[in-house]
């Protein structure tokens, strides 16, 4: 899942859309964890993923070891994103987009499993 259509196709999902609140949530946490100050706003998740979007991309152009930051508090590695083949911030955003989202998606049905053996 890298791909804008990817993307836009994961986010009409029913299964998907029952957990996304949480995930959105699981985003906002581990943004304030990596030490950036930034506060989700969008709630519905087309407008979510475009506000992520925006945020990369200034993250991206204004400070590198911020958006890096949020890649490790959110477990993803940067080498998966492959910087040194892929040539185009936009491109870039994108798959981080990607990853995140699968990566806090992980995350909280991990947790809902957790909490149903509970």
């Amino acid at each position: 899942m890298s791909k804008l259509s990817d993307i836009e196709d994961l986010i009409v999902q029913d299964y998907f859309l029952e957990a996304f609140t949480d995930i959105r949530l699981q985003l906002q946490k581990d943004v304030y964890r990596s030490g950036i100050s930034y506060t989700f706003t969008k709630k519905d998740p087309h407008s979510f993923i475009i506000e992520l979007r925006l945020m990369l991309r200034g993250l991206l152009n204004d400070s590198f070891s911020d958006f890096v930051n949020l890649l490790y508090a959110v477990d993803v590695s940067e080498n998966k994103i492959r910087f040194d083949t892929v040539k185009k911030s936009e491109e870039i955003i994108e798959i981080a987009i990607g990853l995140l989202i699968k990566r806090e998606w992980d995350k909280v049905r991990f947790r809902n499993d957790m909490d149903t053996r509970d």
